[in-house]
């Protein structure tokens, strides 16, 4: 599985009733963080560029087209979660080596400056992720 730096925190906040996100692509990011729970041996190759959880955004255009700027904005807040957690672009970590890892290097109550201009910090995302998915 490839999952970019960002997602790593964003799988541990879905709650599948996200507003804002097409239905195609909450159900693919619950297929995998579904997949992920089930498997915490599952392997994740942490990316630099649209992932499988990307693949279902309607804004996927090779690049994330939400609106104007959006994919630089993503690929320093990739660079800022690589910064945080030591993890590399290229590596493969198994889900159940990951997931606590992200969640001991980055606590629920940094979120809010970590993901400073994601448009769904608003959402609650903290919250979720303070009880998120942790293998």
């Amino acid at each position: 599985m490839k999952i970019r730096a960002h997602h790593l925190l964003c799988l541990h906040t879905i709650s599948g009733d996200d507003e804002g996100y097409s239905k195609a692509f909450i159900e693919n990011m619950k297929r995998i963080a579904e997949k992920i729970k089930k498997d915490p041996d599952t392997e994740i190759k942490v990316i630099k560029d649209m992932d499988d959880i990307c693949r279902a955004c309607p804004n996927n255009k090779g690049i994330c087209m939400l609106k104007p700027g959006i994919n630089k904005w993503i690929i320093r807040h990739d660079e800022k979660v690589l910064s945080l957690t030591g993890l590399k672009v290229g590596q493969t970590y198994k889900a159940i080596d990951i997931f606590p890892l992200v969640k001991k290097k980055i606590k629920a109550d940094d979120i809010p400056a970590v993901c400073r201009g994601c448009i769904w910090l608003k959402e609650g995302c903290a919250e979720e992720y303070r009880k998120g998915m942790v293998l």
